[in-house]
Formats: C-alpha cells, structure tokens, sequence
C-alpha cells in the first residue's frame, strides 16, 4: 500500500511520511538501473539511515507485488518499507519514490559484468548460496519472482560474509538482468517484453550469479549477444558458457541443474535446498534438441536447430520474406520439425493474405519464424496471479502503476 507523501518544509528534506529524503545527499552505489538512491532519515527512527530510490518517468515499478515483499520474512531480503509518488523538485515533477533500509555493505560488485576475485566454493555455499536461496524461496512462496538476481545486486559487507539478495521492486522483473542469466525463451525477448517470468528463472539467474562468484566475472562476458544466444539455442546453455570453465567439482551438478534449458529440467529451490543439506542432486530425462539432418543457409550462416533459426529470421523479416515464399525452405522444415502440427504451420506461414502486399510479405515472414519454433517468447506463461503472458504482465503492470499515479493525485508521475 502507498503511504501518504509530505511536501518538504522544515524538515530539511523531501518528506513521504515519516521519512525525509535528501536529495542533495545522492548514493551511487545502491541506485537500481535509472533509479537513483539518495540518503533518507525517519524522523519517528533517528538512530538509524535508510536510503530511498528515486524512480525514473519510465520504471514501471511493481507496485502489485511491494505489500507481498514488505512482509516477506527474510533476513537476506532488501524490502521496501514505504512508497509513493512525491514531488521532486530537483525535476520539477511528481517521481515515484521507494524507501529502504540502509543496508549494511555494498554491492558485490557494480555493474553485472565487472569482474572480481573468484570466491572458493566453500564460502560460496555458506555466504551466498543457503542466504539467497533463502530469500527466493521465501518470494517464490509467497508467488513473487524476484527477476533481478545477479553478482551486481547482492549486497555484502566488509568481510563479505552472509550476503543480502538486493531490491526486486523498482523495476519489472529482468528489464536491467544480461541476457546471459536469462533462460533462453526471455533472452530472445526484449527487455519491455519479459513480463513476470516464473520461479524458474531466478533458478537459471541463481545459476549464473553462482557461475560469476566462483570464476570472477560473468562467464559470458566479451561474447556478442546474439552469437551467445545462437550457440546456446544449438548446445545448450551449460555447455555454451560453463561447461570448459575450471568449475569446482562438487558444484558441477549444481549449476547443470540450474542451468537446465528445459524448465522442466531445472532444479526447484526445495530440490536446491536439499542439495545444500545433503550435497545429493536430482536427475530428471528430457526431450532432446530437434536438429535437421543437413543445415539451412540463411544470411550467411548456416542453421541445424529450427529454434536457432527462428530467431534468426525474426531479427531480419526482410531477408525471411523470400525465404518464407521459397520451397526449400519448406522442404529442410518438414525433414527438421518432423511433426504434422509444425509441419502445417509452416505450409501455412507460406499462404497469401488479403492484406496489402507489403504488409502480406512481413507477416508472412514473422509467421514462418514463427511457425519452426511455436513456443515464442511472448508467449512465456507467467507464475499466478499474474497474467499467462509476458506482453500481458507488461501491460497489467503499466496500467496499475498509471492507477496508483492518478490515486495519489499526480498528473505526471514517473511510473507512467
């Protein structure tokens, strides 16, 4: 729930309720993507700090799930204490603020991927694997995916020692995460487009963050996006961007498990837990890849996996649209899909509308990327009570934070 904001007089500070937020006091080191921390007190707290996120025009914070995380009972956990739209006189407009309690530390490192020296898997498993596993059970229990878990957001003190999973509120799930600690099918999506996500991909980010402590950096670092996504669509992503790094032996079947493409393959945090108590894995059989017997050339490449393809056709619409007409292309997708559905969308994707040529043509091509690979990003179910689409969660999300700006009176708030 928001709680009333103040205007700021006396108080020598910008006020939401009982908090004052010093906005000539800006703390670079907690700011959260284009959300910028400033220094905050409490007027009924004296003794202690607390710091407040400034919200920019376009953050689409997620005001639906701030009461369900407020009262998750987390020691490992930062949660948001108060919220709502204030008048920001250093913009001259009504920002949405965030208060929090000051954490005890700094964040691991600044920026996802920055680098650092890699941690032993014995501090690992005891500072930062069981704390975080902690904090996302106890979200994904309540239905909240935390949707921003990376080196870059856990807060650790002096000593690095019991590490403390940063804020998840300020922001849509995944909108700032790398598309290297995205499970495939949100790594082909675009940031807006990611919606709610599910409890199993903060398993894969857990798994990537795991990865970065232990090797000092985000494995994937230095590889172009869509070459990273097209190798991981082909091998996997284990074998893509773990699998030839010198892992610790004991924390090898942990990250292949969490960082199973197949959701259904990856490891659950009650199935995480049990492995951190008994060091014992879970070993589950799931589909293979579909592969074509002989690759299709396509922009200067060569494709074996439909889903590699698809995604490579989807970027490029113009170039697909000769290719959607053409009858090899038919051809290598019958051999690759071998299945009657995927078979006739592709037969289907080739049909001409009624629209306008131009329009026919761009359809056409988005319906034959498509068509080899049904199970598109946007269409990626979302955890109840959120809506079953990403585009949908995205739209919900836009639509309450406007509500929320026109219940407190703003004209212009920045989560609009």
């Amino acid at each position: 729930m928001g709680i009333v904001a103040h205007d700021h007089a006396a108080s020598g500070g910008i006020g939401l309720g009982e908090y004052r937020i010093q906005p000539e006091h800006p703390l670079p080191g907690l700011s959260s993507g284009p959300n910028i921390a400033y220094h905050a007190t409490s007027v009924d707290q004296p003794g202690k700090a607390f710091y407040a996120l400034v919200c920019e025009r376009a953050s689409f914070p997620r005001l639906d799930i701030m009461p369900i995380v407020r009262t998750v009972g987390s020691a490992a956990l930062l949660t948001p204490l108060v919220w709502q739209v204030i008048d920001w006189p250093p913009n001259g407009r009504r920002n949405f603020a965030i208060v929090f309690e000051m954490p005890a530390g700094a964040r691991f490192v600044a920026s996802p991927g920055a680098t650092a020296a890699p941690l032993s898997e014995d501090v690992v498993m005891r500072d930062y694997l069981a704390p975080i596993v902690s904090a996302l059970t106890a979200l994904s229990m309540a239905g909240v995916v935390h949707g921003a878990v990376n080196p870059a957001n856990i807060i650790v003190g002096a000593t690095r020692q019991q590490a403390v999973l940063g804020e998840c509120v300020s922001a849509p799930p995944f909108a700032h995460m790398p598309a290297a600690f995205l499970p495939i099918e949100a790594a082909m999506a675009a940031p807006a487009a990611r919606g709610g996500g599910q409890s199993a991909d903060d398993v894969f980010a857990l798994g990537m963050t795991l990865a970065s402590l232990l090797l000092g950096g985000n494995p994937a670092i230095g590889i172009a996006e869509d070459a990273l996504l097209r190798a991981r669509i082909e091998h996997g992503s284990y074998i893509t961007m773990i699998a030839d790094r010198r892992i610790p032996i004991i924390m090898i079947d942990l990250l292949r498990g969490l960082l199973a493409d197949d959701p259904k393959l990856r490891w659950t945090f009650p199935e995480i837990g049990e492995w951190i108590s008994s060091r014992r894995g879970v070993t589950r059989q799931g589909a293979m890849v579909r592969r074509a017997s002989r690759p299709f050339e396509f922009d200067g490449a060569s494709f074996i996996a439909p889903r590699s393809l698809s995604y490579a056709l989807s970027a490029n619409i113009e170039a697909a649209v000769s290719i959607a007409r053409g009858h090899e292309f038919g051809v290598w997708a019958q051999r690759a899909l071998g299945d009657e559905t995927g078979i006739e969308l592709v037969s289907r994707s080739a049909t001409p509308l009624s629209s306008p040529a131009s329009a026919s043509l761009s359809i056409a091509g988005r319906r034959s990327a498509t068509a080899i690979s049904p199970p598109r990003p946007m269409a990626s179910a979302a955890p109840s009570p959120a809506p079953s689409s990403r585009s949908a969660r995205c739209r919900q999300s836009s639509r309450r934070s406007a509500c929320a700006c026109r219940n407190s009176g703003s004209a212009r708030a920045t989560c609009r």
